[in-house]
């Protein structure tokens, strides 16, 4: 019987849990580098915080995701006694970064600049500690006067975040006074529905069909997997990705797609009316969510 690489991957994972009897066979692990993470992020703050200007701080801060996009899973089963040192040195380490990011990000800085606009972001998380060193990121979307959520797995897959990751990391305290310092609220997560690799929106919670079709109005999607299962989304979108695999050796790091761009929509998005009423329509409704968040 031949099954779809995904399909396969979630039988395998669910296999190993039922026959651990342990859901949550990995998080001690997780947790032991999230120990290790926690200690980087205001050495990466200072870092983000050193650049003069705001483009530029969001420049260094898209990098630092981007880098944080190295902690795949070899790494993660590599090292059981991770040391916030190991964290610094990947993730401190130079990316390519030349003219072909810098017009990627050039053009999702006009997005994230637009006096004319406030956005919803939805980051779609992929890997333990790179959730951590994304956040200088979300911290900066937020100070711009933006909205952000993060969206993890549903379930333990691997090393990849997942919904009960995510609720426990925003309740660090050194989380929390991270955002709590620039008076700004620690973003929420919210389950994507997957249960592997990626993001399946065929499989999302209808609490994401609902942000997804009525709320967000930017996606960042970080990693691999995420990058493949997302392609043509109807949706702004940013793709930051540090390839680990060789086969995807030549992937960009860094893509902004903007939703005109894409030739089919999700399967949870809505088929959305470019009238300047339904513009309105949708803006007010964002307004409501958050206010009720």
């Amino acid at each position: 019987l031949l099954l779809p690489a995904r399909q396969a991957e979630e039988m395998i994972i669910q296999f190993i849990h039922r026959l651990s009897g342990n859901k949550s066979s990995l998080q001690a692990l997780k947790r032991l580098w999230y120990y290790a993470a926690l200690p980087a992020l205001p050495k990466l703050w200072n870092e983000v915080q050193a650049q003069p200007t705001y483009e530029a701080k969001l420049r260094k801060a898209v990098q630092l995701a981007i880098s944080g996009n190295r902690f795949g899973f070899a790494m993660f089963r590599s090292n059981p006694h991770p040391s916030t040192e190991d964290v610094l040195k990947a993730v401190l380490e130079d990316i390519v970064w030349g003219k072909e990011q810098e017009k990627m990000f050039a053009s999702f800085y006009k997005k994230v600049n637009s006096s004319r606009e406030k956005h919803s972001f939805g980051v779609i998380e992929d890997n333990v500690v790179e959730d951590v060193i994304g956040l200088p990121f979300k911290r900066l979307l937020l100070q711009r006067g933006h909205r952000v959520i993060g969206i993890a797995k549903s379930i333990e897959a691997t090393n990849d975040v997942c919904l009960s990751d995510g609720n426990w990391l925003s309740h660090q305290p050194d989380i929390r006074n991270f955002f709590e310092e620039a008076g700004l609220k620690v973003p929420e997560v919210f389950s994507s529905g997957s249960k592997s690799r990626g993001t399946d929106l065929r499989t999302a919670t209808q609490q994401l069909q609902r942000i997804w079709s009525h709320y967000l109005t930017v996606v960042v999607s970080l990693g691999e997997g995420n990058s493949g299962s997302l392609r043509g989304v109807n949706m702004d979108i940013l793709y930051l990705v540090f390839s680990k695999n060789p086969a995807e050796g030549k992937q960009r790091i860094i893509e902004w797609i903007p939703a005109y761009s894409n030739s089919f929509s999700s399967p949870v998005d809505p088929r959305r009316s470019s009238s300047p009423v339904a513009a309105l329509d949708k803006e007010k409704s964002i307004d409501a969510f958050w206010g009720d968040m």
